[in-house]
C-alpha cells in the first residue's frame, strides 16, 4: 500500500514546485543477462530483464528539502522458470530535510535506519540532530519492510540513540522495541563507540537483549598504523545467532539453534612498494555447538595503471582439514577512438579472472579440484548521458542434475541420484550480460 501511495504523491509534490528551482539527477539502467542453470529437471536457460531507477530531486521549495527514489522491476523473457509474472521492489523512497545550519536530518518514507543497536529497513520516519556542542539525538519509528510479525499487520517498532561526538571519539547509547498488534515483541539496548589516539584506533559495540537477558552481539576492532607501510588489525567478535536473527524467530518463522559463536582475528598489511602489497592473516572460530575451526592465510597483490585499478594477486589459505590457492586479477584498458560518430566519448574493455585450486575437490561428483571464472567486458560511453556494455562470463557452475528429489518425514528433500555421486558436480558454462545506462542531470 505504501509504495502505491508514494507513487501517486511524488508527481504531485514535484508538480507544485517551480521548474527552475528543482535539481533532478539520477539514472535509468536496463540489465539483461542470459544464464544457464543445470537443475534436476534438466538444463534451464533464463533471460531475466531488469530495469533499475535511481532518482534524486533537490531544492523542493526550501533548499534543505529533497526527494530520493530507488527501485527495480524484473521479467523473465524466456518464461521457463518464473513465468511472465512481473516482479518489482521499491528499494527506498523518502523525503529528506537536511539542514546544515541547525544540524537536523529528517527522513520520512521507505529508507534504511542504522542507529546503534538498530539496523532496520522500514516505512516510517527518522531524525538525527547534532548540536554545536557535539551532543546528538537519533530517533526512528515505523513498520519493518521485510518483517513478518503476525502477517505484517499492526507491526510497529521504534527506538533511538543518544551520542556524544568529539574530534577524536564518539560514544553512544541506543535502544529499540518492536511490537506486534500491541503485543510485546523484543527490546534491545546497546553501547557503541569509536576513538583514535595517535596511530591506534578502536571501535566496537555491545548489544543486549531484554527477553533473554544476554549480550547477543559484541565486537571490538583495533587498528595500529605502526609505520607508513605497516598496518595491524585485530578483532574479537561474539554473537548468539538465535537472537541476532530473532526478528523472525521470536514470532515463530524459524528457530536458529547454532549456539554461541566467537571469532578472533589478526591481520597485517605491508606495502612493500607503491605497487606491491603483502598481507597475512589468521582467524579462530569457537562454536559452542560443533567443532572449533581456525584458518590462516597470506596474499600478495600487484597493482599498476594510472588509477592503480589493474591488479594480479595470489592468496594461499590453510585450514585444519583443507588448503586452497586463489589466483585472481583484473586488467582494463581504454581504446583509442577512431570515430566521433554517435558522440563516442569513451571506449573500453576489461578482463577479470579468478581461479581456485583445492586439495579436496569442491565438486566431489566429478572429482574436480578447481573452480574458475573469467569475465570479459567491452563498453562505450556515448555523450554525457548514455553508457552501454556487454560482458561474457565463462566459469564453473554447480550441476544439480546428479541429484533427485524424494520424500522424507513428509518433506521433499534433494539426494544424490546414485550411490557413486558423493555430492555436487560442476559444468562449464557461459553467461552473457548486457547493460544500458541513461543518466539524467
Amino acid at each position: 500500500m505504501f509504495p502505491r501511495l508514494l507513487a501517486l504523491a511524488v508527481p504531485l509534490v514535484i508538480a507544485t514546485v517551480p521548474a527552475q528551482a528543482v535539481e533532478v539527477s539520477g539514472s535509468l539502467t536496463t540489465l539483461a543477462y542470459s544464464q544457464q542453470r543445470f537443475d534436476v529437471e534438466g538444463d534451464a536457460d533464463q533471460l531475466p530483464l531488469f530495469e533499475f531507477l535511481a532518482l534524486d530531486v533537490r531544492d523542493l521549495g526550501p533548499a534543505p528539502l529533497s526527494l530520493h527514489l530507488d527501485g527495480f522491476t524484473k521479467l523473465d523473457l524466456r518464461e521457463q522458470t518464473r513465468g511472465h509474472d512481473l516482479q518489482g521492489e521499491l528499494t527506498y523512497a523518502y523525503l529528506q530535510w537536511h539542514d546544515r545550519t541547525t544540524g537536523v536530518d529528517l527522513r520520512a518514507g521507505r529508507h534504511f535506519v542504522r542507529q546503534g543497536v538498530a539496523s532496520e529497513y522500514l516505512d516510517g520516519a527518522s531524525v538525527d540532530w547534532l548540536s554545536g556542542q557535539g551532543v546528538g539525538v537519533e530517533l526512528f519509528a515505523g513498520q519493518q519492510v521485510d518483517g513478518d510479525f503476525g502477517g505484517n499487520t499492526g507491526d510497529v517498532e521504534g527506538g533511538g540513540r543518544l551520542y556524544l561526538r568529539r574530534g577524536h571519539y564518539e560514544v553512544g547509547l541506543s535502544g529499540m522495541e518492536a511490537r506486534d498488534n500491541d503485543q510485546p515483541g523484543f527490546a534491545r539496548y546497546g553501547l557503541d563507540g569509536w576513538g583514535a589516539l595517535g596511530p591506534v584506533s578502536a571501535s566496537g559495540h555491545a548489544f543486549w537483549d531484554r527477553l533473554s537477558e544476554e549480550v547477543y552481539d559484541s565486537e571490538l576492532l583495533l587498528t595500529w598504523d605502526a609505520t607508513q607501510k605497516l598496518l595491524f588489525t585485530a578483532d574479537v567478535d561474539r554473537i548468539l545467532p538465535s537472537l541476532l536473527l530473532s526478528h523472525t524467530s521470536i514470532f515463530g518463522n524459524e528457530i536458529f539453534t547454532t549456539g554461541e559463536q566467537r571469532e578472533i582475528g589478526l591481520r597485517a598489511d605491508y606495502r612493500l612498494t607503491d605497487h606491491l602489497q603483502l598481507a597475512a592473516d589468521t582467524r579462530q572460530y569457537d562454536f559452542s555447538e560443533g567443532d572449533d575451526e581456525w584458518v590462516a592465510g597470506g596474499e600478495a597483490r600487484l597493482r599498476w595503471g594510472a588509477r592503480m585499478d589493474r591488479e594480479v594477486g595470489l592468496r594461499y589459505e590453510h585450514e585444519e582439514l583443507a588448503q586452497s590457492t586463489h589466483l585472481f586479477g583484473r586488467y582494463n584498458q581504454e581504446l583509442a577512438r577512431t570515430t566521433h560518430r554517435f558522440a563516442l566519448a569513451r571506449l573500453y574493455y576489461a578482463l577479470d579472472f579468478t581461479l581456485y585450486d583445492f586439495d579436496e575437490p569442491p565438486f566431489p561428483a566429478n572429482r574436480r579440484h578447481f573452480s574458475h571464472d573469467t569475465v570479459a567486458t567491452v563498453g562505450a560511453e556515448l555523450g554525457e548521458a548514455w553508457e552501454a556494455s556487454l560482458s561474457l562470463d565463462y566459469g564453473a557452475r554447480a550441476d544439480y542434475r546428479d541429484f533427485t528429489t524424494t520424500t522424507s518425514g513428509g518433506e521433499t528433500v534433494r539426494v544424490p541420484a546414485t550411490v557413486e555421486s558423493e555430492g555436487l558436480s560442476s559444468r562449464d558454462a557461459t553467461n552473457a550480460t548486457f547493460r544500458l545506462v541513461y543518466k539524467f542531470l
